[in-house]
This record gives structure tokens, C-alpha cells and sequence, in this order.
């Protein structure tokens, strides 16, 4: 799918790829309404455009005064969109789609409270070593994309420079 184009009136150019998202807009088809918008997926950086059916508003309400109340509801969810909510969050624990070195610094301050000065000392070298292959390799590597390939890579890469792997269990609350 092509990235959705968004030139507003003005001639602004492209919404969509400076927010990460292109504005909720109603439609008015003949068989349904609906509220669509597009949103960047945090997974593959693609645009998925999203769609909400709101024909029930119409028998509810009305056509004029549908309008009047999903042209605020439209309002809300722009302004949520403009904060960076993302639907994408609502099933799924957002910290999935985090980079791995945010990650990783949250799981050394974690961690610092219960460990010994020295464990902390020897986790940062290791997570530091495996910061510099993942920014190598994989720069826009998140927790969910993460898997048992990168880690055999990774393994991989640290014997190729002549040091051991030494196997740590990290517990993680």
C-alpha cells in the first residue's frame, strides 16, 4: 500500500509523514459512514489506515445532527492522535514498541536498587556491547521485534571478536 498523500488547502505538502499520522476525516458513503484515519504502524513504519463505522449515529440522531456530534468526536480524536495515542497501544502493552535502548536504560535503573555496584558494572558492559551491535545491524530494532535469530546473531558476532559468551540470567520483575 503507498502512503496516504494529505495535501491540505493550503498546499502544506505531507501531514502524514511529518506526525506520523493523517488527520481523522468523515466519510460519507452511500451504504455506511465511517470516521478514517491513517496511522503509522510502530512495527513496520508503514501507514494502515483505520476505520470506524458510525452509520448507528445516523438512526440515532439523525443526518444533520450526526454530523454535529462526530464533527466533536473527530475534534477528540485528532487531538489524541496530535498527543501520540495510537490504536495500535489500546490491545497490546506499548512498552512492546519501545527501542531497545530505552529499554535497556529502564532495566539498569531497575535494577541498580537491589544489585550490587559490581552486577550493575558488568551488565552496562553488556548491554553496552550489545547496543553497539544492534546499532549496527538493526537501528530501529524494538522489545517486540526482538527474537531468538538476533540473539543467535548477536551470540554470533561476540565470539567472531575473540570473546566468550558467558550465558546471564536477568530477572526482570
Amino acid at each position: 500500500m503507498s502512503k496516504p498523500q494529505l495535501i491540505t488547502s493550503q498546499g502544506q505538502g505531507i501531514i502524514g509523514e511529518l506526525f506520523g499520522y493523517v488527520p481523522a476525516v468523515l466519510k460519507e458513503y452511500k451504504e455506511f459512514w465511517c470516521i478514517e484515519y491513517y496511522v503509522k504502524n510502530p512495527i513496520t513504519h508503514e501507514f494502515q489506515r483505520k476505520r470506524e463505522k458510525v452509520t448507528c449515529y445516523i438512526n440515532r440522531y439523525g443526518k444533520m445532527q450526526a454530523r454535529s456530534y462526530l464533527r466533536v468526536v473527530i475534534n477528540q480524536l485528532n487531538l489524541k492522535l496530535s498527543q501520540g495515542w495510537s490504536p495500535f497501544f489500546v490491545q497490546e502493552d506499548s512498552r512492546l514498541y519501545e527501542r531497545i535502548t530505552e529499554v535497556t536504560e529502564k532495566f539498569i535503573s531497575e535494577r541498580s536498587r537491589d544489585l550490587r555496584p559490581d552486577t550493575i558494572r558488568s551488565y552496562k558492559s553488556s548491554i553496552n556491547e550489545f547496543l553497539r551491535f544492534t546499532k549496527e545491524n538493526y537501528p530501529t530494532i524494538t522489545a517486540s521485534t526482538f527474537n531468538h535469530n538476533i540473539a543467535v546473531r548477536y551470540m554470533d558476532y561476540i565470539l567472531s571478536k575473540g570473546n566468550s559468551i558467558q550465558i546471564t540470567t536477568m530477572y526482570v520483575r
